[in-house]
């Protein structure tokens, strides 16, 4: 999941860098999907370990289903 997370962050300063370039408006989803890391990263940080790893192995179960 970290490398996801820094996936969209590096795609969403791309976003922005792009925009700013080319004089168009930054859309919401770039900011949603800043937020979106950020409010991953932070939730992680503070979580102990045994229940950061209970955390993701629900997200890999929900990952595998379907």
């Amino acid at each position: 999941m970290w490398l996801l997370m820094a996936v969209f962050v590096l795609a969403g300063c791309q976003t922005i860098e792009w925009c700013m370039d080319s004089g168009t408006e930054i859309p919401w989803q770039v900011w949603a999907m800043l937020v979106t890391a950020a409010t991953w990263c932070i939730l992680m940080l503070n979580i102990p370990s045994r229940a950061q790893r209970r955390f993701e192995q629900f997200i890999d179960w929900l990952s595998d289903e379907g």
